[in-house]
């Protein structure tokens, strides 16, 4: 009768060490991590290694996608994780159309510091085009974003290293030496080409040879944009953005035509050649940006340079469209010519003068909206014309910063 206690015993015993043995050290985690929660801190960054991202998007996924936890980049590109469960994570960047993810290991109860090699945004993580144009060299800022390099001039090299597509503007020359996958009309008028990428910049002084895919242009253009597709134009490129969505933008002139209706682009007022202005950021985080970056003037204004004649005036646009920058701006009526009537497309070399109809006044000057899953970012002025440094001046430290609202 004294073996039954004994045996009761070492029944209890084996039956508490296969519990303890089950329950083990933790779990939880789908990646094997423990019970408790840490955290990740860290600064995402341009592709370039040093520009902070804004907005970005931190966060470890679940197995649906949905994140077990999140949180975005303030306006210097830092972020702090928290909630992050214990172990081996995978931790995922959004901006826009960019992305990237890391491997981390989080500790409990502590602060781990991620390296900026890891919070880099993935230069081939969006698929890119860039149509040149005779004005306008947005590809020489997105190399010097991280997505090529520049020769000593500041100018992109773009001989097949560069991480976007290049296609050709009519009379725009191209050197034999850059890699050019076709003509504007090659890829704004096939849907098939369209398909190929997440963004689009059409440079100022980017034209279709031929006018007669004006309407195949703009229906495959605006159901990319519809579908997904994000689109920057500036300044003489916005007699192709206009027919894509004509309620977005309202431009001075034409004020018999209404504001969601197509204006037809000779009747346009247009912007004065040689002006500057100190204009105004609106959005607090950009400002900031453009501030901690040394950008700004002392006034925290953006000094903006290098308009051309003849470039689009905003009259208004409507709540839906953000406004980013305005300006005191001078422009004239193209009806008062110089006895000249106005083409459907002008050009900056073309003669502005005798002028009798001006006006003066602040107007919106870089702006965005949204089209159904698509982004687009208009503004009418750009990189300055026949100068480039190795440097970013403030106007293009704004745009390249804009590059990822896209």
């Amino acid at each position: 009768m004294k073996r039954l206690p004994i045996l009761l015993l070492i029944l209890i015993s084996g039956i508490t060490l296969f519990l303890a043995g089950c329950g083990g050290g933790g779990g939880g985690s789908s990646t094997g991590g423990g019970t408790g929660v840490g955290i990740l801190a860290g600064r995402v960054v341009a592709p370039d290694g040093s520009t902070p991202i804004s907005g970005a998007r931190v966060y470890i996924p679940s197995k649906q996608e949905s994140a077990q936890t999140e949180t975005t980049t303030g306006a210097d590109g830092t972020f702090t994780l928290t909630n992050c469960p214990t172990g081996a994570q995978i931790v995922k960047i959004t901006k826009g159309s960019f992305s990237a993810q890391f491997n981390a290991t989080v500790v409990q109860d502590s602060t781990v510091n991620v390296p900026t090699t890891d919070t880099t945004l993935n230069a081939t993580s969006a698929r890119i085009a860039v149509v040149l144009g005779s004005y306008d060299s947005i590809e020489d800022v997105l190399c010097k974003l991280g997505y090529g390099h520049v020769d000593d001039t500041g100018k992109a090299v773009m001989d097949g290293t560069q991480k976007f597509d290049v296609y050709s503007g009519v009379g725009e020359f191209v050197d034999p030496s850059v890699d050019v996958k076709g003509t504007m009309d090659d890829l704004v008028s096939s849907s098939t080409k369209l398909d190929q990428y997440d963004i689009i910049f059409l440079n100022c002084g980017a034209e279709l040879e031929n006018f007669d895919l004006q309407d195949t242009a703009t229906a495959a253009m605006r159901a990319w944009v519809t579908g997904g597709g994000s689109l920057y134009v500036t300044d003489l490129a916005s007699a192709y953005l206009e027919p894509l969505f004509p309620a977005a933008i309202d431009w001075q002139g034409s004020d018999s035509t209404p504001a969601d209706q197509e204006e037809p682009v000779g009747t346009w007022f247009l912007g004065d050649s040689g002006i500057t202005t100190e204009a105004d950021v609106l959005d607090a985080n950009l400002k900031t940006q453009l501030k901690n970056s040394d950008n700004l003037t002392s006034e925290d204004k953006l000094h903006i340079e290098g308009f051309l004649g003849g470039w689009a005036v905003i009259k208004s646009v409507p709540d839906t469209t953000k406004i980013w920058v305005t300006g005191d701006v001078t422009y004239s009526d193209p009806f008062d010519f110089g006895g000249r009537a106005p083409s459907d497309h002008f050009h900056h070399g073309d003669a502005i003068h005798g002028l009798k109809n001006r006006g003066q006044g602040v107007v919106p000057l870089t702006v965005s909206f949204t089209q159904g899953n698509g982004r687009v970012i208009y503004s009418s002025y750009h990189t300055v014309e026949g100068e480039s440094s190795v440097t970013l001046r403030p106007q293009e430290k704004l745009l390249g910063l804009l590059v990822f609202e896209l």
